[in-house]
């Protein structure tokens, strides 16, 4: 909403959702599909991160001269508002146990050191706006700089990670990577290019194997 107001645009679909490493591709996705329904013809996916400046104003003692947290949407929930309360009673809620702490690349879970590791505290912003063809050709965008989604897939493990059958494997990656795979042939060698994040890496090596890459 502070986004529109900032814009001075009233967009008929405004959504601010849940942080996580998936967020902009899945809601990319999401916007391509309402895209392809007829209900918007331009969208924009936005977002930001600046946790690295507002850790250093808390530690500091200074108040940031920034627009107020939304308070009018659901609370992001992270770590341990998903597990049992016994996992968090034990320490054992989140993917980590620093074991060996060394000057300039620490361990953060054996065998990942600090340089192996996604770091969510940064200061980092992205937008990208999506349309329908006849949008796109209407502003004059060039054929040759048209990009087209060509489909995606999602879906989720439990958050709890207790109730989960095994730790081998994702259900839900494999199911995802699949289904991507099929808009390909079956075949995930068949990719020109392949990005694979997650903030552990253990998940693009788990990514890798599904792939047979």
């Amino acid at each position: 909403k502070q986004l529109a107001q900032r814009l001075g645009i009233a967009p008929a679909h405004l959504y601010y959702g849940p942080v996580g490493g998936e967020s902009p591709i899945r809601y990319l996705h999401e916007a391509a599909q309402r895209i392809a329904r007829g209900e918007c013809s331009v969208a924009a996916v936005c977002g930001a991160e600046a946790q690295s400046t507002a850790t250093k104003a808390q530690r500091a003692g200074v108040e940031l001269p920034w627009t107020p947290f939304a308070h009018d949407v659901e609370e992001p929930k992270r770590g341990a508002a998903f597990q049992k309360p016994m996992a968090v009673t034990l320490g054992v809620f989140r993917p980590i146990t620093i074991t060996t702490a060394t000057p300039d690349n620490r361990m953060i879970a054996w065998p990942y050191t600090k340089l192996m590791v996604a770091n969510p505290t940064v200061n980092m912003g992205g937008a990208l706006i999506l349309t329908s063809l006849a949008k796109a050709r209407a502003a004059g965008v060039p054929e040759h700089k048209l990009i087209y989604p060509l489909g995606g897939a999602s879906a989720e493990e439990p958050r709890d990670y207790l109730t989960r059958d095994q730790f081998v494997e994702s259900h839900a990656q494999t199911a995802v990577l699949k289904a991507v795979m099929d808009l390909v042939g079956g075949d995930g060698k068949k990719f020109d290019a392949i990005e694979l994040y997650s903030c552990f890496p253990c998940v693009p090596k788990m990514a890798r194997r599904t792939l047979g890459l």
